[in-house]
């Protein structure tokens, strides 16, 4: 779907550089979250798939192709919420551009997409009335609302700064993130459909950073979708300022040794093309060592331990889900609400979730799996283990903890 976009925004070489930087950038981390079956990255597919329907629709502007456009683009934002999020107001700034500005395509070009995108939402959400019941329905809808007071609408000067700060980080593309979205302002001016698409993928990532720096709590995983569009504008920035990714090295060796300023001028391509190379490769690489030669797993270890040592009947408290997948034993796990807690207490300073968690004081299991992330968000208080419970295996951050007779 992303080569296909970047394909018809601009053709074979744009697309394979394109599709290069998404799949390599750590920061965008499509491998890792693809991996762990989060929304992210099919939400992505739906709306790379959307677009590049909808764009090309533009040319013979059917109702089938901008049925299936809007149905792709309503299937994101059914997918994860978060595309919702970025979609409402991109689909209205393609509106309202084509009103004011480019008028480049006919009124039902972005009023179907449009409509169908929240059809598909309102329809997934009366389908979850239906089948969670009104009472669980209102339910989940207050998590919700709590969740994004905690995370997704938190205005903290201390919290901007950092995403700022994420931002500007090497790993974001090495720097050219904001010099190839400051060139896309140059690509939206034609009032043409190509300056006008351009301008729909611009706002849209626009708006989703804007969203990650002043109200998110400035997790980069927030600005999933800009990264991973943001690819288009990079490798669009280097194709147009380095001839379409040609290099001439007879004339650039030529050019060195006559000197003037065609020396200069071949000297920046080639400055720009290892540029690029290195904010491929250098990811790519880590990414490849990361596959080929990973760490020990240590997941795995504890589930073969746990096997051999743990009966399969006594309750395992524990944060740790994914051992869960990994041995039939009976897991328990805190409410998904006290998520929000924790996400309070490491990202703002909140009181600590133990406050709201009293689970290991008052049943008493027989074991307590510590992980990493229970000791990040600090949720087994270590001197309650101390006093009640004897450190039974450690596997790299993995503590397992058994209960005193």
């Amino acid at each position: 779907a992303a080569f296909g976009l970047a394909r018809q925004l601009g053709g074979p070489r744009l697309a394979w550089v394109a599709t290069a930087i998404l799949v390599a950038s750590r920061a965008v981390g499509f491998l890792e979250y693809g991996r762990q079956m989060l929304g992210e990255v099919p939400g992505l597919f739906f709306m790379l798939a959307g677009l590049w329907v909808w764009f090309g629709a533009w040319e013979r502007a059917g109702w089938g192709r901008l049925s299936l456009a809007g149905s792709l683009l309503g299937l994101a934002a059914v997918t994860k919420q978060q595309y919702l999020l970025v979609l409402a107001p991109t689909l209205l700034a393609a509106w309202g551009l084509n009103l004011f500005y480019h008028r480049s395509a006919p009124q039902r070009v972005f009023l179907a997409p449009g409509l169908l995108t929240a059809a598909w939402f309102a329809a997934w959400q009366a389908y979850l009335m239906a089948f969670l019941g009104p009472g669980s329905f209102a339910e989940n809808l207050e998590q919700y609302r709590e969740f994004t007071a905690g995370a997704a609408l938190v205005f903290s000067p201390a919290l901007m700064a950092r995403g700022v700060q994420e931002l500007l980080h090497p790993r974001v593309f090495l720097w050219a993130l904001f010099p190839a979205l400051a060139y896309g302002l140059r690509l939206i001016r034609p009032r043409d459909r190509a300056g006008h698409q351009w301008a729909i993928l611009w706002v849209l990532v626009a708006w989703n950073l804007v969203w990650y720096v002043f109200a998110s709590v400035s997790w980069l995983r927030y600005a999933f979708p800009a990264l991973a569009v943001s690819s288009l504008f990079i490798a669009r920035f280097f194709a147009d300022l380095a001839g379409n990714f040609q290099l001439d090295w007879r004339g650039l060796l030529a050019a060195v040794r006559a000197g003037g300023r065609r020396s200069v001028g071949e000297l920046v391509r080639a400055g720009l093309l290892a540029w690029l190379a290195a904010l491929v490769l250098i990811p790519a690489g880590q990414t490849a060592q990361d596959i080929f030669w990973p760490p020990v797993n240590q997941a795995r270890a504890l589930a073969d331990y746990l096997y051999q040592n743990v009966p399969l009947e006594p309750v395992v408290e524990t944060w740790e889900p994914e051992m869960g997948f990994l041995t039939d034993h009976r897991y328990h796990y805190p409410p998904q609400i006290l998520l929000n807690t924790a996400v309070k207490h490491v990202w703002q300073g909140g009181p600590s979730p133990v406050a709201e968690y009293t689970f290991i004081q008052d049943e008493q299991p027989g074991y307590v799996l510590a992980g990493a992330f229970s000791r990040w968000v600090g949720l087994y208080p270590p001197e309650t283990l101390a006093h009640s419970y004897d450190l039974l295996a450690e596997f790299g951050a993995y503590q397992l903890y058994r209960r005193r007779p």
